[in-house]
């Protein structure tokens, strides 16, 4: 509905001067190319396939958050340790 193509095709259809509007049935007449079947399943398993890469990048993200900040915890507790051991020296 973005293409340039559809743009001109609801601009040529539309009615109205004030607030220009399309019907519905000239918008169900617009045609456009679409690949063949085979083209389209082959197409549609990349998408799934880089949509499931994407979730699996998102987990080790988050994997990767959680460790870095249990990592900080350890660091500040054991900071906190040495400064409290320094205090009582």
């Amino acid at each position: 509905m973005l293409s340039e193509g559809f743009a001109e095709h609801s601009i040529r259809n539309s009615k109205g001067s004030v607030n220009p509007y399309i019907n519905w049935k000239d918008i169900a007449n617009y045609e456009f190319l679409l690949p063949p079947k085979a083209q389209q399943a082959k197409l549609a398993e990349l998408l799934w396939a880089m949509d499931e890469m994407v979730e699996r990048l998102g987990q080790l993200y988050l994997r990767n958050l959680t460790l870095k900040i249990a990592s900080l915890k350890k660091v500040f507790r054991l900071m906190n340790t040495i400064i409290r051991l320094e205090d009582s020296i």
